[in-house]
């Protein structure tokens, strides 16, 4: 029976959890990329080109760089408003539903307001505008 280091324990417990800060989402990235690229080959697809015309896509140019930002700020947002009670150890679940739900009444608001619903919608919508907002608030 071999006893380990004091020097190596220490080592390890020291470097374990920014290892795994690093190494879990890398690894499971790459994974995921692995796992498309094999679905992008049996599609008949080159995977290499895929990913090539993705970052193209999103990082290609400078408008590409702010659609991308654009529309990934409002999940950014959500993931943000599920992190930071996390860490307090809250769990907050139906972040999503309330994003869809608060871009729901968005729409509906807008077209109420710009005159595209029917009549009897147009009348109430400053009725609506409180309800609307405590729906997307629930």
């Amino acid at each position: 029976m071999t006893i380990a280091s004091p020097a190596l324990n220490s080592w390890y417990y020291r470097w374990r959890r920014p290892f795994e800060a690093v190494f879990l989402p890398v690894a499971a990235l790459l994974i995921a990329l692995l796992i498309f690229g094999i679905f992008c080959a049996l599609a008949g697809a080159n995977p290499i080109a895929v990913y090539g015309s993705i970052y193209k896509a999103a990082f290609g140019s400078w408008s590409a760089w702010q659609n991308t930002l654009l529309r990934a700020s409002p999940l950014m947002l959500t993931a943000l408003c599920t992190a930071l009670p996390a860490r307090l150890g809250l769990v907050i679940i139906g972040n999503e539903g309330a994003l869809v739900i608060g871009g729901l009444c968005a729409v509906i608001m807008g077209l109420s307001v710009g005159g595209g619903l029917p009549p009897a919608w147009g009348k109430s919508r400053w009725r609506s505008l409180p309800l609307s907002g405590a729906a997307c608030g629930s």
